[in-house]
């Protein structure tokens, strides 16, 4: 059977660019540590963040997964993530029940009116404990069923209209915080199938320079951080020239690698001679590249998703490259 395909992942404060602002977490217990760097939280009250857009554009039926520490669990008919509509706050989202924040519910949001459409018959919402959050979507929007797993338990099922004027599909994961609780989140996916089995998200930051090292300042440690920092950036001006690093090794156990992501902030001077950036690997001294993508003049997230590319046995020595181009 083949890997369902991933529409889009992330974790970091990287991957939400657009909306308010997503602020960083590294407290132990928060997240996964064998996967992740730390989590993401919303500080702004009525903040919502917005995720780069699905790979292949708009979809109506899709897979959800994230994991998720709620930091207080007293906040009635709640908010916290889910698929959306790029530009505004419309959306379907996993919060709170509207008679009791203990009890995980779904909601329809239009952008002013809350929805409430199903919760489950129990009160698992945990406070202060790592849970994985699944929901499964079935289109068309007008007509869906909606499921959600907590810890692979099937805790809530819905069967019916969740379309929202303006909206005949989601492009993107908003994030939002629209009450004093709020949950902390890593290891969020989006997948055409189901990803249930899967054993998660890794992080692989960047651990070291590579083989290839033709950028300027182009130290590690300039551009691994885990919170947002345009300050120091490694930068080219010359076609062709390439910029390798290591990257974080898989954690112990034994996987399928169904895809590979790559995120990076990108900016382009006035009058440069190169506008583009390539993303791509250094798989045992072979490097490939995908779609050179335009820079703008001020920065933004870029990002390359692979399907299937790699085994388990190339990821260790496998390195991030990429190229300035023309």
């Amino acid at each position: 059977m083949a890997q369902p395909v991933i529409l889009w992942q992330g974790g970091e404060d990287i991957n939400f660019p657009n909306g308010a602002a997503v602020s960083w977490d590294a407290s132990a217990g928060r997240f996964r540590s064998t996967f992740s760097r730390g989590a993401l939280y919303q500080s702004t009250i009525g903040g919502f963040s917005e995720s780069t857009p699905f790979s292949g554009g708009a979809v109506n039926s899709l897979w959800f997964r994230c994991r998720c520490w709620s930091v207080d669990v007293s906040n009635v008919q709640q908010l916290i993530i889910g698929p959306a509509k790029a530009g505004t706050n419309k959306g379907l989202y996993v919060g709170s029940s509207n008679a009791n924040a203990g009890k995980w519910a779904i909601s329809k949001y239009d952008g002013t009116t809350k929805t409430q459409l199903a919760t489950e018959s129990g009160t698992s919402r945990a406070n202060q404990i790592l849970q994985e959050v699944v929901m499964q979507i079935v289109g068309p929007l007008s007509a869906a069923t909606v499921n959600v797993w907590i810890d692979q338990t099937l805790l809530i099922t819905f069967t019916g209209d969740i379309s929202i004027s303006g909206v005949s599909a989601y492009d993107c994961v908003k994030y939002t915080r629209d009450s004093t609780g709020f949950c902390e989140l890593s290891e969020i996916q989006v997948a055409d199938g189901d990803i249930r089995a899967w054993p998660g998200l890794l992080t692989a930051a960047l651990t070291g320079g590579g083989t290839t090292n033709q950028w300027t300042n182009n130290t590690y440690t300039n551009i691994n951080g885990t919170v947002i920092s345009d300050s120091s950036p490694t930068s080219d001006n010359v076609n062709g020239e390439e910029q390798q690093y290591n990257i974080t090794d898989l954690p112990a156990g034994s996987f399928v690698i169904a895809a590979t992501s790559i995120h990076a902030r990108v900016a382009k001077s006035a009058t440069p001679s190169v506008t583009k950036v390539a993303l791509g690997y250094n798989k045992a001294g072979t490097v490939t590249y995908g779609a050179s993508q335009p820079a703008g003049t001020g920065y933004g997230t870029i990002e390359q998703i692979d399907q299937g590319l790699f085994t388990q046995a190339d990821m260790n020595s496998l390195q991030l490259s990429v190229k300035a181009v023309t």
